[in-house]
């Protein structure tokens, strides 16, 4: 069972790369990159999960801000 979870965790984490560079382009007001990473990130790591769920929360906000302007 700990060789499933460690295992888990270590897809997670690769998984996560394209949420952790997308709030990263967020940061720096590169959107469009954005959009483009958290969409893949909710893709990667679904869109029922937790961390899926807190990429679609930065997605949204990137959609708003590249579509808009307004942040």
């Amino acid at each position: 069972v700990e060789e499933l979870k460690a295992e888990d965790a270590a897809m997670q984490r690769r998984l996560s790369r394209n949420y952790v560079l997308g709030k990263e382009a967020y940061a720096v007001g590169e959107y469009v990159a954005a959009v483009r990473l958290l969409e893949e990130a909710v893709e990667e790591l679904g869109r029922n999960s937790m961390m899926g769920g807190e990429a679609q929360l930065w997605l949204a906000m990137s959609y708003q801000v590249r579509w808009t302007g307004v942040m």
